[in-house]
């Protein structure tokens, strides 16, 4: 694979911003069910009302499609973005387009997307050691070509290509390559980790975080997050969050499904009920719960 640098990155000037800004919007070139991007509007209002310092972290302990770090990221509303992921194949894509672009890039450029490199990207996926390029190039091409996005849901068209529409149908490598550039721009700023959510939020809620740091929080949700993710919670974990969070300083935000278990849960928190947009993750009329440590979502529409 060359290790020639992509042209995209000798982009400067009003070039460089153009390319920067059309990627504002959709900022991340991965299809995550149940992705949180349309609540940008309620994420920077709770950044402001937290007051922070300058430099401000912005912790994603469930990262996913981060839509929502990367896109306080590009119209410079945060400083540095954490992204965490237990799942190694998520945090694999994100350590390649912040640390090895080139690479990832360039395998975009030369990749089939064909029902024949989908079935041997889906095996490549599960081998034991594969490296963290060809983890994150195995991901990237499974979630744009595989129906909801979702790992391990069949290729979209179907294996014979007679659906409504084909394998490609969501794969548009210009796009998905000015996505990857725009992030490799912040690449010095992005840290991703490899953890469970509980330890990267008891790592950075600590006094001398205090004043820089907020926490994204968005666990699988209770309804559906079985069918959706490798790594969903039980009843168990559902509890276990909540009850690392009450001892939590540092000001978050989290997201969930509106179910009577996590109304309990968080009874002692600031919530507010939102229509859920229609996505992999919820039906129509669906509810979500936004939870804070603050008290601004009273009344928040």
């Amino acid at each position: 694979m060359t290790n020639r640098m992509h042209s995209d990155f000798f982009m400067q000037g009003k070039e460089l911003q153009a390319l920067l800004s059309s990627q504002e919007k959709y900022p991340s070139p991965l299809r995550y069910p149940g992705g949180k991007a349309h609540r940008i509007e309620i994420v920077k209002k709770a950044l402001d009302e937290a007051n922070l310092q300058r430099n401000i972290y912005f912790i994603e302990p469930f990262a996913g499609g981060a839509g929502i770090g990367l896109k306080l990221m590009q119209t410079r509303k945060i400083h540095y973005l954490i992204l965490n992921d237990i799942d190694y194949r998520i945090a694999a894509f994100f350590t390649a387009a912040t640390k090895d672009a080139n690479n990832l890039i360039s395998a975009i450029e030369q990749i089939p997307v064909t029902v024949a490199e989908w079935r041997r990207q889906s095996k490549l996926i599960n081998e034991p050691n594969c490296s963290i390029l060809k983890t994150a190039i195995a991901t990237l091409f499974l979630n744009r070509t595989s129906r909801g996005g979702i790992l391990g849901a069949g290729c979209i068209g179907g294996l014979k290509q007679d659906g409504n529409y084909l394998i490609d149908a969501r794969f548009n490598k210009k796009r998905i390559i000015e996505q990857i550039t725009a992030i490799a721009y912040y690449g010095a700023r992005i840290i991703v980790t490899n953890l469970d959510a509980i330890q990267i939020i008891k790592k950075y809620n600590n006094p001398v975080e205090t004043g820089h740091s907020f926490f994204f929080i968005d666990p699988p949700y209770v309804t559906q997050g079985k069918a959706l993710y490798k790594h969903f919670y039980n009843s168990r974990d559902h509890y276990k969050l909540s009850k690392f969070l009450e001892k939590v300083t540092i000001p978050f935000l989290l997201t969930y499904d509106n179910h009577p278990t996590i109304k309990e849960l968080y009874r002692k928190f600031s919530t507010s009920i939102l229509e859920a947009t229609y996505s992999a993750s919820v039906h129509k009329n669906d509810e979500e719960l936004i939870i804070s440590n603050q008290e601004f979502l009273t009344n928040q529409t």
